[in-house]
C-alpha cells in the first residue's frame, strides 16, 4: 500500500482564470469582426478586398474563401468565448490568421509587427493547452482521474 498523497489538481483557479481571461477578447474579437462583415452586406466586403486574394490562388476559390470567413468568424468566435471544442476553433482561427498574414503581408503600418501575430500565438496556445475547466469543453472532454 503507497502513501502517495492523491494527484493535485493540473489546472489551478490562476490558470483557469487566464485561460478565460485570454478567451474572451480574443473570441470576442472574431465573434465581432464576423459579425461587422455581415451586417455590413457579406458581398460589400468580399468586393472591398478580393484584390488582396494571392495571385496563385485561383479567384473563384478566393471568392468562395471570402464569403465562407465572416460566418467562421463568428462560429469560432463564439466557440472560443464558450471553451466550447476550443481546440478546433482555435486551429480554424490559427489557419484563418496565417492565410491573412499571406495575403496582407506582416508589416503593419506603425509598430514592430502586425496584430495577427499576437492572436495567431493565442490561437496556438489554446490549440495546445486548450480552454481551461471554465469551459463547454471541460465536462465533455475532460475525464476523471481513476482512483483505487
Amino acid at each position: 500500500m503507497s502513501d502517495t498523497p492523491p494527484p493535485r489538481d493540473v489546472c489551478s483557479t490562476p490558470v483557469n482564470l487566464g485561460l478565460l481571461l485570454v478567451r474572451i477578447p480574443v473570441g470576442l474579437f472574431f465573434f465581432l469582426a464576423g459579425y461587422g462583415k455581415i451586417s455590413g452586406g457579406v458581398e460589400k466586403f468580399v468586393s472591398a478586398v478580393i484584390s488582396h486574394v494571392p495571385s496563385f490562388m485561383p479567384e473563384r476559390l478566393g471568392s468562395m474563401y471570402l464569403h465562407a470567413l465572416p460566418f467562421v468568424e463568428l462560429l469560432t468566435g463564439v466557440m472560443i468565448v464558450l471553451g466550447a471544442f476550443t481546440r478546433v476553433a482555435a486551429a480554424v482561427q490559427a489557419l484563418m490568421l496565417i492565410s491573412f498574414m499571406l495575403a496582407m503581408g506582416i508589416k503593419p503600418p506603425s509598430g514592430p509587427f502586425h496584430y495577427n501575430f499576437v492572436f495567431l500565438g493565442v490561437a496556438l496556445m489554446l490549440v495546445l493547452i486548450g480552454p481551461g475547466k471554465w469551459s463547454v469543453d471541460q465536462p465533455l472532454f475532460c475525464r476523471k482521474a481513476v482512483t483505487q
